[in-house]
């Protein structure tokens, strides 16, 4: 079944509600509309990729996903009705979210420029690191997921949560909005000092990591030792070599535009 079928049935109840007010149905790439304004499959497919919904999940999770963007082209229809979207505190949010966005654009840009390591360069890295990528610590995550933007004092108010459903819960009456999963978290990709603190937490402990513009809430159900394979240590390796040059044409590009911009800064800052 193609996308498209499945967004059909996520939007059946909202599309009984827009015709029942004499309103065309929406067809085709639009799959609702909102007092005039559309809602297409694109952005049905990218509030899908933001809440990391599977391929195997995107079925049930149609209808759920539809609501919420309804309902939050409601609320922000109603915000432009009282002229939010004049203040300056939107104003600047708008302006960092726009830079944010651009700016990890043209990074994905410089990304993509970047040659992968070629055999040689991973064997000789290979041989001259023998111990690098012998084994691996696999943890067992269950996790709360937030974007904490407008809530700075966030972490102090979750501090003394004893659970997870604890914080579900604080989080619930502060009317902020998140997710819950499980996962696996891998020593590999993981920050040193990360990986020696999850072997340390207690069972159940909460702790907390930023991820982005994320900040996630979680607890180690299980951590587990597992050997790496000849194959596998291959592709770390290829894959470290990776984000090593990644890293590096970042920071040169960075400096680039930082040599050839003109910026001016007032003397106390």
């Amino acid at each position: 079944m193609s996308f498209r079928e499945l967004t059909k049935v996520g939007t059946v109840c909202v599309l009984l509600l827009l015709s029942a007010c004499g309103k065309a149905v929406p067809s085709g790439q639009v799959v609702a509309i909102a007092n005039g304004e559309e809602i297409t499959i694109a952005e049905l497919r990218a509030e899908a990729a933001d809440q990391n919904v599977g391929t195997a999940d995107i079925k049930a999770s149609m209808p759920e996903l539809l609501r919420q963007i309804v309902n939050r082209k409601l609320w922000a229809q109603e915000a432009k009705r009282g002229e939010l979207d004049r203040q300056i505190m939107f104003i600047l949010a708008k302006r960092r979210a726009e830079d944010r966005l651009l700016a990890d654009m043209q990074m994905q840009t410089v990304r993509n420029a970047v040659q992968p390591p070629s055999n040689k360069e991973i064997e000789l890295f290979l041989k001259n690191n023998p111990n690098v990528f012998a084994s691996r610590t696999i943890f067992d995550i269950d996790q709360v997921s937030v974007r904490p933007a407008n809530h700075p004092f966030l972490e102090q108010k979750l501090a003394n949560a004893s659970s997870l459903n604890e914080v579900t819960r604080i989080l619930v009456d502060l009317g902020i909005v998140s997710q819950r999963s499980r996962t696996q978290w891998n020593s590999m990709f993981m920050p040193k000092n990360l990986d020696a603190k999850l072997t340390r937490l207690p069972p159940g402990n909460i702790f907390f990591q930023h991820a982005d513009d994320r900040l996630i809430i979680a607890t180690v159900n299980s951590i587990r030792k597992n050997a790496i394979s000849q194959r596998e240590r291959f592709n770390f390796a290829r894959d470290s070599i990776f984000r090593e040059n990644y890293s590096t044409a970042i920071a040169q590009h960075l400096q680039y535009l930082q040599s050839s911009a003109e910026i001016r800064i007032q003397q106390n800052f």
